[in-house]
């Protein structure tokens, strides 16, 4: 299997590298769920609060470290995306209170959606943290974790450009 490599849009990509990519993303996503677990964010929110955090975050690991010269993984994207579906995820759980949780997510995807494309800042995995806060009634504290967590996926994956170095584009 050594030097196998797939072929897309005549870029050569050694499988070994999206493998070590893949580990690296891995690896980024078991320390925030220790992170995660020492604040005792899901004994506060319920444990689904933890696993749609989780998915979320999983996404943008995969962009970040397996696709990171798509658009969707800049990093400064990924942290401004995310303090946007801290802020807005917040305030929709807000009016979940008054209007119901149906129309507080849909306030809360569109929002989030919109300052994403407006800023043109897209990191799309955010828009599910923002759809968190409002499932699980996530309070002000939760924005602070979420850009937390933001800013230090984007950390690890810059100081682990060397490994990511060279992968294929994606769209």
């Amino acid at each position: 299997m050594q030097g196998e490599h797939i072929v897309r849009s005549n870029l050569k990509v050694s499988i070994g590298k999206k493998i070590i990519n893949s580990l690296a993303a891995g690896i980024t996503i078991a320390l925030v769920i220790i992170i995660v677990q020492s604040v005792n964010f899901g004994a506060l929110y319920g444990f689904g609060s933890s696993a749609v955090i989780f998915a979320s975050i999983g996404s943008s690991a995969f962009i970040l470290f397996v696709m990171p010269k798509s658009r969707a993984a800049n990093k400064t994207a990924l942290v401004i995306s995310y303090s946007f579906a801290g802020i807005v995820g917040y305030f929709a759980y807000i009016l979940s209170v008054y209007f119901g949780i149906a129309l507080a997510a849909a306030i809360a995807i569109t929002a989030v959606s919109s300052l994403m494309v407006v800023s043109k800042q897209e990191h799309p995995p955010a828009v599910g943290l923002a759809l968190a806060f409002v499932l699980y009634r996530i309070d002000a504290w939760g924005i602070l974790l979420v850009i937390s967590l933001g800013v230090f996926i984007a950390v690890i994956s810059y100081g682990l450009q060397i490994l990511i170095k060279d992968t294929e584009k994606e769209i």
